[in-house]
This record gives C-alpha cells, structure tokens and sequence, in this order.
C-alpha cells in the first residue's frame, strides 16, 4: 500500500504483510502514521468498507482497487460524472461474527458511503490487465479528474515493482523494518 500527500506532494509506501499476516491487520496498526489531507493507496486486498469508513473519519481518503464487489452499473449509480466515473453508494454491509471487530463496531459506521468508481482501461504493453475498477472517497471530478486517479494508482504500481526491484538487487525475500517511519 502507499500514502500520497498533498501536503507536499510525496509518495510514501508501505509494504504491509507476507505470506503468514493478512495485510489489513497490519495496515491498521499503521493508522496512526497517515493524517489528514494523505491519500491512502491500496490493492483490491484494502477494498474494504470498514477501513474506507475508518480512515475517512481521519481526514484521509482513499483510492482502492474494487474487489469482492461488483462494479456498480450506469443504471444503478447515484451520478454519471463522466466516461467511466460513476457516484455510486455502498451500504453497510450486514456484521458477519468473522470479522476483527465487534458488531458494535460495524454499527458505529455510517449507513452507507458515497464513493466514486472509476474503470480504468489499461492499454499498455505488457500488462495483462485489461480493465478494472478503482473505488474512492475523491469525489470532485474537476478537483480530481478520473485521469489523475487512475495516475495515481498506477504509481503505486511502480512502488510494487521498486520494492521487488529492491528485494532482488540486495538478494531478500522479505523487506522488513522495524516502524513504518
């Protein structure tokens, strides 16, 4: 995952998580390291409607890859902001007793979320992605226009290819540090 500031406009990442921790968890133990006006940046694995409530009760919003959703359609959206963008809404979903925090917890949450969702078209050599979908808290198309996201996100792309680049230049399955600082 990554955080994008406005503040100064910088890029921090994160590499949460390994084979034996789920990330999520992880990403939660680094809450308090965003503030508000940052950017969180995450995969399909942080498209969660707990962790996007969350974190936008902190000021920081979000730009995640849609999963485990399907993507809303036209007839179903709350706007049509432009080619590909959507306001959409989530609901809350239903407390499941699997989940890592209470059912009081889930009803703390507000009822439903409005959220943009943009499909972004790759067409790019070498990707075998074709299409997907980003979901996100941005809502002003002309303060962010549906382009800039998608940018955005491919950036925290690069980051994902910088940190295996790393990984194999210093011979390390795993990168690790002790504080996300």
């Amino acid at each position: 995952c990554a955080c994008f500031s406005l503040e100064n406009g910088s890029l921090l990442s994160y590499e949460t998580g390994n084979k034996k921790n789920h990330e999520l968890p992880l990403l939660r133990k680094q809450w308090s390291t965003l503030r508000g006006g940052d950017i969180f940046l995450g995969d399909k694995g942080f498209c969660s409607y707990y962790d996007t409530a969350k974190l936008k009760e902190q000021g920081v919003d979000s730009v995640i890859t849609l999963a485990r959703r399907k993507p809303v359609s036209k007839s179903k959206c709350q706007k049509i902001l432009g080619p590909n963008d959507l306001l959409i809404k989530w609901d809350r979903p239903k407390y499941n007793p699997q989940l890592s925090y209470s059912r009081e917890t889930m009803e703390e949450l507000p009822k439903e979320l409005a959220l943009r969702q943009i499909r972004v078209v790759v067409d790019q050599f070498g990707f075998r992605t074709k299409e997907f979908y980003i979901v996100t808290t941005l809502l002003d198309p002309s303060k962010y226009p549906s382009e800039e996201i998608a940018g955005l996100y491919l950036k925290r792309w690069d980051v994902e290819l910088f940190f295996r680049d790393i990984k194999i230049t210093m011979g390390m399955d795993i990168l690790r540090c002790q504080t996300p600082e």
